[in-house]
């Protein structure tokens, strides 16, 4: 008799085990489904939050470029026609902004579209198969020394104080991120730019096994290039330069 109280309070004791352990694995779960869930409607609220940001900075920009057309097109309404002196200066004065990049110019040229190897694992692929701002700088000047005489990265316009180099996986252009695929678009003579994109030896090497960067070229007609939207940061890039004048040039010349 005693024996089998025994054996029943170790059986009891065992199904009580074996129910506590069920309901701690119950409650872990419940506790990991809400965890889950939480955090799926963080990624969501943030995601949501993001595209409305993203939408109020792409209509700031819009504003932006808005109000630098208009302040331009004054220009035309406030200048005296009958004034040859303010008509020629007006005039040097957009020569020289279309020089410096500061405006919105079209022509036919090409799009160079280059991105990451697809499904790239850190672990199996070379370092190669990620596009880094060396690559972005080896094409800007392959296309320069082809003929191309305006260009931009991700609708950023390429300047002479522009800086382009990495941080992390993105390529940081005249302050702003950019992120694969980058579309880097360049008006000049078109047949002379693919051909030497065609034949480039490093793009050639890069677009095979095991690096398979993705690369493409594509040929535009009327290709709309946009202007330096940041003019203020050039000055930092100046301060230390002076404007020679006419007195002082014949000054020195008469030295």
């Amino acid at each position: 008799m005693a024996k089998n109280k025994i054996t029943i309070q170790l059986a009891i004791a065992f199904i009580l085990i074996i129910a506590g352990f069920i309901l701690g694995r119950h409650f872990l779960h419940v506790i990991s489904e809400d965890h889950t869930t939480l955090n799926l409607a963080e990624i969501q609220e943030a995601r949501l939050e993001l595209a409305e940001l993203q939408k109020v900075r792409e209509d700031i920009e819009t504003d932006y470029k808005n109000l630098r057309k208009e302040l331009n097109n004054l220009w035309y309404e406030v200048i005296d026609e009958d004034d040859t002196q303010q008509l020629e200066l007006l005039e040097q004065l957009t020569r020289t902004r279309q020089i410096a990049g500061l405006t919105e110019v079209k022509g036919n040229g090409v799009i160079v579209t280059v991105n990451d190897k697809e499904n790239y694992d850190p672990l199996e692929d070379p370092i190669e198969s990620l596009i880094h701002d060396q690559n972005i700088i080896y094409l800007i000047d392959l296309l320069v020394n082809n003929g191309a005489q305006a260009i931009s990265i991700n609708d950023l316009r390429i300047v002479n104080s522009s800086h382009i180099f990495c941080i992390g996986t993105t390529v940081l252009c005249n302050n702003q991120r950019t992120i694969p695929p980058y579309k880097i678009k360049a008006i000049g003579p078109q047949e002379q730019l693919e051909a030497a994109l065609a034949a480039d030896p490093l793009y050639l090497k890069l677009q095979s096994e095991p690096y398979s960067v993705r690369f493409s070229v594509e040929s535009v007609t009327d290709l709309v290039i946009n202007e330096y939207e940041t003019p203020g940061t050039i000055v930092k890039d100046i301060e230390y330069l002076k404007i020679v004048t006419d007195p002082e040039v014949q000054t020195k010349q008469s030295e």
